[in-house]
C-alpha cells in the first residue's frame, strides 16, 4: 500500500467505502427482516390454541368472540388442525382484508421436526408466506394445531425497505464517485503537472512553469510555491552564469592588461641582452619606461587585490569617519598631483559623519576624482561639492569635459571597461578605478550614479548613509 500513487490509494479507498456501504445496507436489512419477524414470533406466544380434544368440528367460541361476526375472529391469524394423511383442518383463516387467505402449506414432516419453534411456509396458493407455531394434540398423537400469521406485511416493508436502501446505496456511492473524480482534478492533477514540470526542469528547461494555479487549494498554493521556487532558481542560475562569465572576461582583461608591460618590460631587456642599449640616453629612456610599465603592473595588481578583497569580504570596518575631511583631501591631493588643472573643493567647513572604514572610502574618492582628471582635457574644470542633512551625505564630483554616450555611462563601472581603451592606456588608466570605487560605496550600504551628457560633462554622485549619533 505504501508503494502506491496517490490516484491509486483514492481509488481503493472509494472501493473500500462503497463495500463497506453495501456490508451495512445488508446489515440494516437483515436486522430489520429479522427484529420484524421476531415480533410474529413473540405475538405467535401468546396466541395459544385452543383446547381442540378429539374432535375434528370447532369447539365452542372464546368469551367475548361470539359478539363478532366470523369473518372477523382472529383478524390475521390462522388456527388450524394437521391430521395423520397430512390434510389441514381450518379453524379461522385470516381475513384482515375481508377476503379470508388461503391456508399454509404445512407438511407432516415439517410439523415434526419443529419441534415448537416457529417456522416460515408458503401459504398454499405462493402468494404470500406464513410465519407459524406446531402444537401436538395432547389426545391424538399424530395430530397438530397450527397456529401462523401471514408475513405478507413484513414482505411488502422489507421490499420497500429494500429498494429505499439500494436507491440510497446508490445515490451514495454515486455522489462519492463525483467526489473523488472532484478531489482528482482539483489535487492530484496539479501534483502530476508539477511532476512534468520538475521533470522538464531536470532536463535543463529552467523556464518551465506551472500554470492554472488555483491559490485556494493547497496543491494551487504549493504550484504557486513551486512556480516562485523556480524563479529564484532559474535567477540563481542564471546569476550564476553571469559571474561566471563576468569571471572569465576579469581573467581575460586582467591577463591583456598584464600582458601589456610585462611584454614592454621583456622587449627592453631583450634589447639590452642584443647589445641595442649602448648609447647612455637610450639606456636611459628604456630604464625610465621599463620603471613606468612596472609601476603600471603593480598599481593593476593592487587593485585586482583591493577587489579581491571586497568580493571576499563585503562588510568593511565601521567606525565614526568625517566625510567631508576624505571629500576636502581628495581635491587637495588631485591639485597637488595636477597643478596645471582647476580643482574646486565646495565643501563645508562642518564635518559630515558617516559609519565605515576611512582607508577604503579615502581610496574610492580619490579614485572617483582622478578618474575625472584623466579622463578630461586639462582645461576641464573638476568640482567636488559636498551636502549633508540627518540620514544622508552626497558627494558630486562634477568635471566639464566631453561627457559620455549612455551605452558607456551604463558600463562604465565594470571592471577594465574603457569607452577609449588607446587614450586610458596611455594615459595609466586600470579601467577599475571606477570598479573599485563602486564596490566600496555599496559595501558601505551607500550608492554611486553616474550622470553625463556629451558635450556638457559628467557627475558622479555618492550617497551614503550619515552616522547617527548616540
Amino acid at each position: 500500500m505504501k508503494h502506491l500513487d496517490l490516484r491509486s490509494r483514492l481509488f481503493i479507498a472509494f472501493g473500500l467505502v462503497a463495500a463497506l456501504q453495501v456490508l451495512v445496507a445488508f446489515a440494516l436489512i437483515s436486522m430489520t427482516r429479522n427484529h420484524l419477524v421476531d415480533q410474529i414470533d413473540d405475538r405467535l406466544a401468546v396466541v395459544m390454541p385452543l383446547d381442540r380434544g378429539p374432535r375434528l368440528n370447532p369447539p365452542p367460541e372464546r368469551p367475548g368472540e361470539g359478539d363478532r361476526p366470523p369473518t372477523e375472529r382472529l383478524g390475521d391469524t390462522y388456527e388450524g388442525r394437521l391430521l395423520p394423511d397430512g390434510s389441514l383442518t381450518t379453524f379461522f383463516a385470516p381475513n384482515s382484508t375481508g377476503v379470508e387467505l388461503a391456508p399454509p402449506a404445512v407438511t407432516l414432516t415439517q410439523a415434526e421436526t419443529s419441534g415448537g419453534t416457529p417456522i416460515t411456509v408458503d401459504a398454499q396458493d405462493n402468494a404470500f408466506r406464513y410465519r407459524l407455531t406446531v402444537t401436538s394434540d395432547r389426545i391424538a398423537q399424530d395430530t397438530f394445531f397450527i397456529t401462523a400469521i401471514p408475513l405478507d406485511g413484513v414482505d411488502n416493508t422489507m421490499s420497500r425497505l429494500t429498494a429505499v436502501v439500494i436507491a440510497t446505496v446508490a445515490i451514495t456511492t454515486l455522489a462519492l464517485a463525483v467526489i473523488t473524480l472532484w478531489m482528482l482534478r482539483l489535487g492530484i492533477d496539479p501534483i502530476k503537472r508539477m511532476t512534468r514540470s520538475a521533470e522538464a526542469i531536470a532536463d535543463g528547461d529552467l523556464s518551465e512553469r506551472l500554470s492554472d494555479v488555483d491559490q485556494r487549494t493547497e496543491a494551487g498554493q504549493l504550484g504557486l510555491a513551486l512556480n516562485t521556487m523556480l524563479g529564484h532558481i532559474e535567477t540563481s542560475f542564471a546569476e550564476r552564469a553571469r559571474a561566471e562569465d563576468k569571471l572569465r572576461q576579469f581573467i581575460a582583461d586582467a591577463s591583456h592588461e598584464l600582458r601589456t608591460p610585462a611584454t614592454t618590460i621583456r622587449g627592453y631587456a631583450e634589447l639590452y641582452q642584443a647589445g641595442g642599449l649602448r648609447d647612455q640616453a637610450d639606456l636611459d629612456d628604456a630604464m625610465r619606461r621599463t620603471a613606468q610599465e612596472s609601476q603600471r603592473m603593480s598599481r593593476l595588481i593592487s587593485d585586482m587585490l583591493n577587489l579581491a578583497k571586497l568580493d571576499r569580504q563585503p562588510t568593511p570596518t565601521t567606525e565614526p569617519v568625517d566625510l567631508a575631511s576624505i571629500a576636502r583631501d581628495a581635491a587637495a591631493d588631485a591639485q597637488v598631483t595636477h597643478p596645471d588643472r582647476t580643482i574646486v573643493a565646495s565643501i563645508p567647513d562642518d564635518i559630515a559623519m558617516v559609519t565605515g572604514d576611512e582607508d577604503l572610502l579615502r581610496q574610492a574618492m580619490a579614485n572617483i576624482v582622478g578618474n575625472a582628471i584623466v579622463h578630461t582635457n586639462t582645461d576641464a574644470h573638476v568640482t567636488v561639492d559636498l551636502v549633508h542633512n540627518e540620514t544622508d551625505i552626497v558627494v558630486s564630483i562634477s568635471d566639464a569635459g566631453e561627457g559620455m554616450p549612455p551605452e558607456v555611462v551604463s558600463r562604465v563601472t565594470e571592471r577594465f571597461y574603457r569607452a577609449d581603451g588607446s587614450r586610458s592606456r596611455h594615459q595609466g588608466g586600470s579601467g577599475l578605478g571606477l570598479a573599485i570605487a563602486d564596490s566600496i560605496i555599496a559595501s558601505h550600504h551607500g550608492t554611486l550614479r553616474i550622470d553625463s551628457t556629451v558635450g556638457t560633462g559628467t557627475v558622479v554622485t555618492v550617497s551614503l548613509p550619515a552616522h547617527i549619533l548616540s
